[in-house]
């Protein structure tokens, strides 16, 4: 048997340095598969656990191959049966033949041990694929064939498809379930009535929602000029501001100096006009100030990266979390201008991975995250806008766990909602056209669009 096809690829070449042995631990590993060999009962956790690459040694990995292919036949598993599935396989000789496999079994100091021996080898195989990682990122750093942004969000993709590659949560019994469910349950009940999720800021919305929850992904859609960049803000704005929710928005189409004109403009009631201006009144600079002096020290923090991939959003949200202690809501203007590190031309494919991303990255950040969309034309045609209207569509639906739409009857018109043939404030309706988690229906607000403001429909000027 040769060396390199007991050891595998045992070395990794350093500039400037000896070759060093990647990180492994034959003594783990053998005790691992020796376990699996005399206790099928411990077969199913190891499985989960580990995969057939996180051995460091191909004989290793054939023989991880083989009991597990045995066991998820349905076939018993022990030294015989094993070295006959290998025999099929063609690599019971490669391996040393069922003498190696009797060594394995033999040589195990305890079954008892084998989780820790199966950590042992998942931390080391970790170790060689972050190796691996830093080896790809330096060749693409001194080849200088990309930019450093491009570097550092392939970086970033490869260490998330890292962790994504692993088991994940193990199976859980409903019994444990059961008590945190009573838990949540226990702690809406005392707090009568509150919503459990992230207020909107619009009674008629949180009523149909009871808030946006932890993990949601919340979609909210409409066609250019109606409002939706300034229903999220108003949205946001209230959750900082008013819930005192630490909130990060980024923002693909507008600067942070629009954004907050935009806020200011909002809760300061100035024409949003004046901003382009300058053409501020006495009253005007009193209310600006007052206005700043609150927002200023609100927990909102604003992110304007032209080209934002869900990796940026992922890195920069777990620090805004680290350095404040928590995570309230994440909105994101607007989807179709994400960018991915996907290689497909096809635009709903890389469309699709974005949402499954940020899916993802709501559950696993415990936030909601309000996401805007653009609409097909055909939205322009219809009534109310229905969900193949989506850019897209393909999987963005099937990903939100709320899709919301801003109906607009001006638009039916040609006009915009910053056209001056209107009215200063009309109503607009809002409709949840999917709620994965309670009713379906459509509320009224009221539009202001020299304020860029929403309100509830019976605000008064």
């Amino acid at each position: 048997m040769s060396n390199s096809r007991q050891s595998g690829e045992n070395t990794f070449n350093m500039t400037g340095a000896a070759a060093m042995a990647l990180p492994h631990s034959p003594e783990a590993e053998r005790s691992v598969l020796g376990s699996m060999l005399i206790s099928a009962q411990c077969i199913p956790e190891i499985i989960v656990d580990l995969r057939e690459d996180d051995f460091y040694m191909q004989t290793h990995r054939d023989i991880f191959r083989a009991v597990s292919d045995q066991y998820n036949g349905g076939n018993p598993v022990d030294i015989i049966t094993v070295a006959g599935r290998m025999e099929q396989d063609g690599t019971l000789d490669k391996v040393g033949g069922i003498s190696y496999l009797a060594d394995l079994a033999t040589g195990v100091p305890t079954v008892e041990n084998v989780m820790h021996y199966s950590r042992i080898v998942k931390g080391h195989s970790d170790l060689r694929k972050l190796i691996a990682i830093a080896g790809t990122i330096t060749k693409q750093c001194y080849a200088r064939q990309d930019d450093p942004s491009m570097v550092k969000e392939q970086a970033r993709q490869m260490l998330f498809d890292m962790d994504a590659s692993d088991g994940g949560k193990d199976l859980e019994h409903i019994e444990t379930a059961t008590v945190r469910s009573l838990q949540q349950l226990e702690e809406r009940y005392k707090a009568k009535g509150k919503l459990s999720g992230v207020p909107s800021g619009f009674r008629c919305l949180d009523n149909m929602t009871a808030g946006f929850q932890k993990g949601n992904l919340i979609l909210l859609a409409a066609r250019p000029g109606v409002g939706k960049s300034a229903l999220a803000l108003n949205i946001a704005t209230h959750a900082a501001l008013k819930a005192n929710l630490p909130v990060a928005v980024f923002s693909l189409e507008m600067s942070k100096e629009e954004l907050v004109n935009r806020i200011v403009s909002c809760e300061a009631m100035i024409d949003s006009k004046k901003f382009k201006t300058g053409d501020f009144s006495d009253e005007d600079w009193d209310s600006y100030a007052s206005t700043m002096t609150r927002i200023a020290k609100a927990p909102l923090y604003l992110d304007d990266t032209a080209n934002v991939t869900v990796s940026d959003i992922r890195a920069k949200c777990q620090k805004l979390k680290m350095q404040k202690g928590g995570l309230g809501m994440i909105v994101i203007d607007y989807l179709q201008l994400m960018q991915t590190t996907s290689r497909s031309d096809n635009r709903a494919q890389a469309i699709g991975e974005i949402t499954r991303a940020l899916k993802i990255l709501a559950k696993d950040m415990g936030v909601p995250i309000l996401l805007l969309s653009q609409l097909n034309r055909a939205a322009e045609d219809r009534d109310r806008p229905a969900l193949s209207d989506l850019r897209e569509s393909g999987s963005i639906e099937q990903d939100a766990d709320i899709v919301m739409f801003i109906a607009n009857d001006t638009k039916k018109k040609g006009a915009d909602v910053t056209d001056q043939a209107i009215p200063d404030t009309y109503p607009v309706e809002i409709v949840l056209a999917k709620h994965r988690s309670g009713s379906l229906g459509s509320v009224k607000l009221a539009w202001t669009g020299k304020y860029t403001r929403f309100d509830e429909l019976d605000y008064q000027q």
